[in-house]
């Protein structure tokens, strides 16, 4: 649930930094849908990164939103595999939002003979685009670890224990070798 969330929230923010940054024309939606007109442009911009490549600005663009939501991922996530699914799942957001627009402009797209295999390659690329968000998303998360890591305590410098009856260990023995007194006794948790 974690990485389902940390996936739409870092998709919502990388919408938002698409439509912010491109100056694009807005799509006229419907009336009660035109208040996300920046996560519906945005995100159909996001997944069409494979095709926008050949455009170098488009393509400089799209990689600041990818960067932007790989660093969106990272409080969400722990370093590894968790960050991929966390990732998988920023993408699987994006095609829902691309489909969203995509059914809200063009609502014959249901009666399309070609719907099934254009749906497929839609989530498909996208979630395939969204691991580019790993590029920024692996170093964050790996910084985030070592900033969040708890510090081991120094070893102590002299271990010595003293018995009632005088010996003295350079140790912290559970009973006294001298005269057999217990000296500590194990708690449950060790």
């Amino acid at each position: 649930m974690k990485n389902f969330t940390g996936g739409v929230i870092a998709t919502v923010g990388a919408c938002l930094a698409v439509y912010l940054l491109s100056g694009m024309p807005s799509a006229s939606y419907p009336q009660p849908y035109d208040i996300v007109t920046f996560l519906l442009v945005g995100g159909t911009s996001l997944s069409q990164t494979a095709a926008g490549l050949g455009d170098l600005s488009e393509t400089a663009l799209r990689l600041i939103a990818w960067a932007i939501l790989g660093l969106l991922v990272v409080p969400f996530s722990k370093p590894g595999w968790n960050l991929v699914r966390s990732c998988i799942w920023a993408g699987a957001a994006l095609a829902a939002i691309s489909l969203a627009s995509t059914m809200l402009l063009h609502p014959e797209f249901w009666s399309s003979p070609d719907r099934n295999v254009t749906l497929l390659v839609l989530f498909l690329s996208s979630i395939a685009s969204a691991q580019i968000s790993l590029l920024t998303a692996v170093p964050g998360a790996a910084l985030a670890a070592r900033l969040t890591a708890e510090r081991e305590a120094p070893p102590p410098s002299l271990i010595e224990t003293v018995c009632e009856c005088g010996a003295r260990f350079k140790s912290n023995p559970l009973m006294c070798s001298e005269c057999g007194r217990v000296l500590r006794t194990e708690s449950k948790d060790n």
